[in-house]
């Protein structure tokens, strides 16, 4: 099953992916165009948080876990890494998702904007919480919502640290046409009937943010399922 790396990286001052001139859209550049030729390597996808527009967001689809892995020890790693290493300052994390659907997911990351839910959990989310996230998703294709594109989830293979504990986080993504259209969602009556399936009250915290993904790549974009 594909593996997404999920990270969150602040950039400094001056960073601007979304210019391709900038220096931190080329050393980016630089770095992917080495990974991208790596064994496993599905496709890559980074944007800006909009709510904290310093802090990039990136999902790299791998065909497993063991392929990043590999890729971390590989000799050409820490040299690609250390072309884009002036673009970051301190702080970020890094963690794994299995998104499912995939196809969905990575639907999701090419969308005018993606909303990133995460529900972190003091050890283990509860039992068949993914039954009610993806009847949540049921939910906004078969009434189709206005502006919902796509949707995956998923729980993170590390064990997440938060203010108030620790534990393995589910993830959800969401593909929206604009914010304004989730926003507009959330006011409806569909929107207070459905959420109740999340079961965001079990949760001990919850961060719900939205990234606009602008530089992509990878062979599997071009997979007609995962290009439209």
């Amino acid at each position: 099953m594909p593996t997404t790396e999920w990270v969150v990286a602040p950039v400094v001052s001056g960073g601007d992916i979304g210019n391709p001139t900038n220096f931190a859209a080329e050393a980016l550049q630089k770095t992917f165009d080495i990974v991208i030729e790596q064994d496993g390597l599905l496709e890559y996808h980074l944007g800006m948080q909009v709510e904290h527009p310093e802090q990039l967001e990136a999902m790299i689809n791998w065909t497993s876990l063991d392929k990043h892995m590999e890729w971390r020890q590989r000799p050409e790693h820490d040299p690609a890494a250390a072309i884009s290493a002036p673009v970051f300052g301190e702080g970020g994390f890094m963690r794994h998702v299995d998104f499912e659907p995939y196809h969905q997911s990575v639907k999701a990351f090419t969308k005018p904007v993606t909303q990133v839910a995460t529900f972190f959990y003091d050890g283990v989310p509860p039992e068949g919480i993914l039954d009610g996230v993806h009847k949540f998703f049921e939910v906004l294709r078969r009434e189709k919502v206005p502006g919902a594109l796509s949707s995956a989830a998923g729980i993170t293979y590390e064990e997440v640290e938060f203010e108030d504990g620790k534990g393995k986080a589910v993830v959800l993504v969401i593909g929206w046409r604009s914010i304004e259209d989730h926003l507009a969602f959330k006011k409806t009556k569909l929107y207070e009937d459905s959420i109740p399936l999340l079961r965001t009250d079990e949760a001990a915290k919850v961060d719900v943010h939205h990234v606009k993904f602008v530089m992509h790549g990878g062979k599997a974009l071009a997979d007609s399922k995962l290009a439209h």
